[in-house]
């Protein structure tokens, strides 16, 4: 297990980096920053589409999901 950091311009496939080992059996965790919040709610919205686990981090809240999304605001902050 490498982390791994992915700059890619619009429509490079980025979502794959992290739908993809979700649905593998042992998945790990991928964090996924949003550099903004209707791309956070975007992502949400196809995790939720492919039935994807997958959890909105908050600072405080500690619960596990093959995929963590964040916004780049909130992570920044806390």
């Amino acid at each position: 297990q490498t982390p791994l950091i992915v700059v890619l311009p619009t429509s490079g496939g980025k979502t794959l980096t992290f739908t993809l080992p979700a649905i593998l059996r042992d998945p790990g965790v991928s964090i996924v920053v949003a550099p903004f919040n209707a791309l956070e709610k975007d992502y949400v919205r196809r995790l939720r589409l492919a039935y994807i686990k997958h959890i909105v981090w908050h600072y405080g809240k500690t619960r596990y999901a093959p995929v963590i999304v964040v916004s780049a605001d909130r992570a920044a902050t806390t």
